[in-house]
């Protein structure tokens, strides 16, 4: 956590029951910490956000989970994307939690993490679906307005029960991969968007 101070010990024991232990270390990390960002929305603000269509979000209790969620409130047309604002990444690994609503299962995405965003034309994109349709999910490139689908579908999966989930985008240099409930389901080699 940004700006934090902590105290560790260090202790190891070996199976001959050796023990070694280190001082106590203090130290505290730094109050901005390149690349990393938390939101809660507890607030009930996504300013850190920036919005394709803002009309089209909102900020509100969810009863679910019981906490503040960043919630699209319409899904007119596509590409209604809400961007962490100030970052610009390389390697990455984003963790999030998303479900679906009553009444999604539209043809093009459910829930997407959007990332190498240079602007909404070009950009990669993963895309999760309530069903499997004719857009099914996976991992996008989406260069020059284009969508194209990269990469191995190792699960196909969709989340149809509008409970929450864990999911995690991961790039390190040209690899993405994408895990659902800790499940590798997408990967792809891509380096086109940096």
């Amino acid at each position: 956590t940004p700006g934090t101070e902590y105290t560790v010990t260090v202790a190891a024991k070996n199976t001959g029951r050796l023990e070694a232990k280190s001082d106590t270390l203090k130290f505290t990390t730094p109050k901005k910490m390149e690349g990393y960002f938390e939101a809660d929305f507890e607030d009930a603000k996504a300013d850190a956000f920036e919005m394709t269509k803002p009309e089209f979000w909102k900020v509100e209790n969810d009863a679910t989970s019981k906490s503040m969620a960043l919630m699209l409130s319409k899904t007119e047309g596509v590409r209604n994307l809400a961007m962490y604002k100030g970052f610009d990444y390389g390697d990455f690994t984003l963790r999030s939690k998303a479900r679906t609503f009553e009444g999604d299962g539209n043809k093009w995405r459910d829930y997407c993490v959007a990332f190498g965003y240079v602007e909404a034309k070009n950009n990669y994109m993963v895309g999760f679906n309530s069903s499997v349709d004719e857009s099914p999910p996976g991992i996008l490139r989406v260069k020059d307005g284009k969508e194209e689908s990269i990469g191995r579908r190792i699960n196909t999966v969709t989340i149809p029960d509008r409970a929450w989930h864990n999911i995690e985008v991961t790039r390190k240099g040209s690899k993405i991969q994408v895990f659902w409930e800790g499940a590798l389901c997408f990967e792809a080699d891509d380096a086109t968007f940096g």
